[in-house]
């Protein structure tokens, strides 16, 4: 090998090195860097993934890959997710893919509906994909699906808050990832709920300022259908669309506070583009949500306008029944059902038309009440844990609830035929049977049906249920006079889960404050776990 003369000269030994070429200057798809040499079939990042699961035998390289996109630097803060095999995190996304299809408008991140080995190979091509374009995204996605891994969706849970703040409040990003990861964080926020750490409504205003920055309320105000020629962003409209059902199917029905997107016009338009351009049955029921959702808004404006000189109408029963007709049918999904029928109940005892609702009005309210719950029960049985927060909180709102309005029927005169109350222990019954078969679920066996977390609060839900059914045996001269026209659909129940000691306590607080204590085994367990949930 040749010498260079300098080196020759002064002693030194030389070293001959290869060329170093220089790389092309790296683009950018969303804001983020591209590879220049897109790899041949399988994607570049999965490729490395298994080289280094093949050399190294460490199997726990998606979720290192995973924490490196995602700009984490402390990864042993996180070691469930640092660990996360390519299997597992293929588990997970499934069964997210699974239950984005019990909630409306719901982030769709599967592409292809292939079986056995090539279905296998698209969702780790979807799965790479995802890990190197939307990485919070695919976080979200993968929480959501890890029920079945208590500690795995504990880690995950605080490396998602941890991620999402550090973008959106630190640096002050702002995209269609972080607004689509939210919201599907948010969808299904019950299944991780804890005392310690709920902030349901602040994320969900946080989402509300995302939606507004995006400028979807503009780019919505027409109703432009995308010509074959061009290609429509479905995921965007949903988002869009997603963001107002929470908004609708928590913060009124829910906080019974304002809806605050307040562009129904542009909602409209979003919603007739997404079932004009999917082919999802779900998203074809898009302008029938869109226009239950937006009575529920009217609703609560009359009512909270009820004193203001120019008070707007509020709709009447004949607009719900007009809906009905319009636009339920038997194909019509469960999700819709259940907000239609809490709607209806709602709507009656949120009445500003009335102190209280009327004998006829409570057996109106039980016989919906039942209808949503059958609606529910008659379901498959991972339906349960598949549900979003919107129908678990009518599910949930709705037992207890049932449980009052059966007792005042038995007070108020024998109900009809159509509105006889079938008693609220025959529902507990049947959700404790459908817990049971979750809870006996073999691990491996259907992953689906894995919710320990979730099913656990269920057990104490239906205990509390049962305990507040039997407490009315022995109230049932109460007048119903309480029953509507508190702060929020929440604190009809809180109304009647106090005892009498309890009750007595209340009068001598300021009006809409409460001093108790939590007691999560006590009397008090629901009120805290609405209260301090939804209240904040």
């Amino acid at each position: 090998m040749p010498t260079w003369q300098p080196c020759e000269r002064s002693g030194v030994t030389c070293v001959y090195h290869e060329a170093i070429k220089k790389t092309a200057t790296l683009k950018r798809i969303k804001g983020r860097f591209a590879p220049n040499n897109a790899a041949v079939g399988e994607p570049r990042l999965l490729e490395q993934v298994r080289t280094t699961s093949a050399g190294q035998g460490d199997e726990a390289a998606f979720g290192h890959g995973l924490l490196v996109e995602l700009g984490v630097g402390a990864s042993d803060q996180w070691p469930a997710c640092r660990d996360l095999e390519l299997q597992q995190a293929k588990t997970f996304f499934d069964q997210y893919t699974r239950m984005a299809q019990a909630v409306p408008f719901a982030i769709q991140l599967a592409s292809t509906h292939s079986n056995g080995k090539d279905a296998a190979t698209d969702t780790h091509a979807l799965l790479s994909r995802l890990l190197e374009t939307n990485p919070v995204l695919l976080v979200a996605a993968i929480l959501t699906g890890s029920s079945s891994d208590r500690e795995f969706e504990k880690q995950a849970d605080n490396l998602f808050r941890h991620v999402l703040a550090d973008r959106v409040i630190v640096r002050g990003q702002t995209s269609p990832e972080l607004l689509q990861a939210l919201l599907t964080y948010l969808a299904w926020y019950h299944r991780r709920f804890e005392l310690e750490t709920h902030q349901v409504y602040q994320f969900l205003q946080l989402a509300n300022g995302m939606v507004a920055d995006s400028g979807f309320p503009k780019k919505f105000s027409k109703a432009n259908i995308p010509s074959p020629q061009q290609e429509a962003d479905s995921n965007e409209i949903r988002a869009f669309l997603l963001c107002y059902y929470l908004n609708c199917g928590g913060g009124v029905l829910g906080y019974d506070r304002a809806e605050n997107m307040r562009c129904i016009d542009s909602l409209r338009n979003a919603a007739m583009i997404l079932a004009t351009v999917s082919q999802r049955p779900q998203d074809k029921e898009a302008p029938a949500l869109v226009e239950l959702l937006h009575l529920v808004v009217r609703h609560h404006t009359a009512r909270v306008s009820s004193n203001c000189a120019a008070k707007p109408l509020e709709p009447g029963p004949g607009l719900l029944k007009d809906w009905q007709t319009t636009f339920l049918h038997p194909q019509t999904s469960s999700t819709v059902r259940s907000t239609f029928h809490f709607t209806t109940a709602y709507s009656l005892l949120k009445s500003s038309k009335a102190k209280s609702p009327s004998p006829a009005d409570v057996q109106v309210c039980v016989y919906h009440f039942q209808q949503l719950l059958s609606n529910i029960v008659d379901q498959e049985l991972s339906y349960l844990v598949r549900m979003g927060i919107v129908e678990w909180a009518h599910l949930i709102t709705t037992l207890f609830l049932l449980a009052r309005l059966g007792s005042l029927t038995a007070t108020g005169g024998p109900p009809t035929d159509s509105a006889r109350p079938w008693p609220v222990n025959e529902y507990i019954e049947r959700f404790r049977s459908l817990h049971n078969s979750l809870t006996q679920a073999e691990p491996e066996a259907d992953i689906a049906l894995r919710a320990p977390h979730l099913l656990s609060w269920l057990d104490r839900i239906l205990v509390a249920v049962a305990e507040r059914a039997r407490s009315f045996k022995a109230h049932q001269d109460e007048s119903s006079t309480d029953i509507g026209h508190r702060g929020s659909a929440y604190e009809l129940v809180n109304s009647f889960l106090e005892n009498d000691k309890s009750a007595s306590t209340r009068a001598l607080q300021t009006p809409g404050r409460s001093n108790a204590e939590p007691r999560l085994g006590g009397e008090d367990f629901w009120s805290e776990f609405m209260s301090d949930w939804l209240n904040w």
